[in-house]
């Protein structure tokens, strides 16, 4: 059997004032509305960062009124390595924030400008990429990978 990596990254929303779930990133490609031209041809990566400021907007404007101290959120990235049992695992990595009431910074990509990071005392679109890379949940997710496959193939 051929092996498989399923990389899955979400963002986990805790509040009462809004219906609770994960809201992951857009689809890709993203889908067009009936007033676009299938056949125009658009930028992908613009139409991703797009689609992403409407979804923050919408997250934003449902949180309107929500509490700074109500507004916990955590960032989760899964990575999965499947080749037929022998093998099989998954890790984590978690990073714990709150959902800000207005963007900050202007790096990083989708959430990251809303995702306020408390211990750093800014938000992820703050952050330098070395900063991000240790502390975010897929840095943390990729170094436990990393350190699972080294572990099982000794390399």
């Amino acid at each position: 059997m051929k092996q498989l990596l399923i990389v899955f990254t979400f963002l986990l929303v805790f509040t009462v004032s809004i219906t609770p779930g994960a809201m992951g990133a857009p689809d890709y490609p993203p889908t067009p509305s009936k007033s676009e031209d299938v056949n125009e041809s658009k930028n992908p990566v613009d139409e991703i960062k797009k689609q992403l400021d409407g979804d923050i907007n919408k997250l934003l404007k449902a949180m309107d009124g929500v509490l700074t101290k109500m507004r916990t959120a955590r960032f989760r990235t899964i990575i999965t390595y499947v080749d037929g049992g022998k093998n099989d695992f998954f890790v984590e990595g978690c990073v714990e924030g709150y959902i800000l009431h207005d963007k900050q910074g202007e790096s990083g990509f989708g959430y990251d400008p809303i995702f306020f990071v408390p211990e750093l005392d800014m938000s992820l679109a703050e952050m330098s990429s070395d900063i991000k890379n240790k502390i975010s949940h897929r840095g943390i997710a990729i170094d436990k990978f990393k350190n699972k496959i080294t572990q099982i193939f000794n390399v």
